[in-house]
């Protein structure tokens, strides 16, 4: 497979690749960039009957993750079960809109968002609890010793900004 490529403008909704060398290049050179990536993973080029399904059913979304190689017949049975149950507006969501499912940060329910909690009830009850999981003042100035913000933050499982806001909350209540 050749090393030289670059990328290019949009062909059929989809990206492509400069690879004069690729046995299945167009006429001025180009072959389709998810094709590519997947024989680079695969060590090979792909098989007449094969293809390159994008998971999310989004064709500009090329990462690795998201592509799978199937035949043709795979393909085939892998879309007439998505229009028979009418998953293409839920597929084309977890694409477009990057939505997954995922649990709740607090009630470990499963939703589908790109949210963190179920609902506001169980960030508020999230937030009670980790306010009272939050180190003190102090026990946040002796670890400052020895670890700096990012580092506590990590031990706490927050941001370094979460610490900044706890220490200005201490200083503010005093």
């Amino acid at each position: 497979m050749s090393k030289s490529k670059k990328r290019k403008s949009m062909r059929n909704g989809y990206v492509t690749v400069y690879c004069p060398d690729h046995p299945k290049a167009s006429k001025d050179g180009y072959v389709y960039e998810h094709v590519y990536i997947m024989e680079k993973l695969l060590g090979r080029y792909i098989k007449d009957n094969e293809h390159v399904h994008h998971q999310d059913l989004n064709n500009l979304n090329n990462n690795p993750e998201n592509l799978l190689c199937l035949s043709h017949g795979q393909h085939t049975k892998l879309h007439n079960f998505f229009r028979k149950n009418d998953l293409y507006d839920v597929l084309k969501a977890t694409g477009e809109e990057g939505y997954q499912v995922k649990e709740c940060a607090y009630c470990q329910d499963y939703l589908i968002a790109n949210d963190k909690f179920c609902d506001n009830e169980c960030h508020d009850k999230y937030r009670v609890e980790n306010k009272k999981n939050r180190p003190s003042k102090e026990e946040i100035e002796a670890l400052l010793k020895d670890y700096n913000k990012v580092e506590i933050g990590r031990m706490y499982g927050v941001h370094r900004s979460t610490i900044n806001n706890w220490l200005r909350e201490y200083e503010e209540a005093n």
